[in-house]
């Protein structure tokens, strides 16, 4: 494994936790997030984001519950088909978001203060790379 490769998790973990403390946010966990992502662009079914997260539908059930618990999802039953649940994200998770991702870029740009003027340029130059690996290992 390159260090690219076994740096990447403890990033992600680190930013998280920083942005977390920083904005005294709650911890809401990965995969609740990436849920929240999904649903921050339009309302999905239950069956939907079992398919698009590629997991259980079970899974998807028990993760929902508890978002719903805590007022980050509402489950609303279609008019035409009461089987079908359509997930929308709440305005409270909306809102915790925003204020996550505000945090993380001023988290990010207080660190990349720190860094040479080299660093800076490297790790300007890598976010398209990673935008692009990020799709390539989506569509393999």
């Amino acid at each position: 494994m390159t260090e690219f490769g076994r740096e990447l998790g403890p990033l992600k973990r680190a930013l998280t936790r920083a942005a977390r403390a920083a904005a005294q946010l709650p911890d809401i966990p990965e995969a609740q997030i990436e849920v929240l992502r999904l649903l921050e662009e339009r309302s999905f079914t239950t069956n939907e984001l079992a398919i698009t997260l590629q997991l259980a539908r079970s899974t998807v059930s028990n993760l929902l519950s508890a978002m719903q618990r805590a007022g980050l999802v509402e489950l609303l039953r279609r008019s035409d088909d009461k089987r079908i649940v359509s997930v929308v994200a709440t305005a409270k998770a909306i809102e915790l978001l925003a204020a996550y991702d505000r945090q993380v870029e001023q988290v990010l740009e207080a660190a990349l203060q720190r860094l040479t003027a080299t660093e800076r340029q490297a790790v300007q130059n890598v976010g398209p790379v990673m935008g692009r690996l990020v799709k390539l290992l989506q569509n393999p």
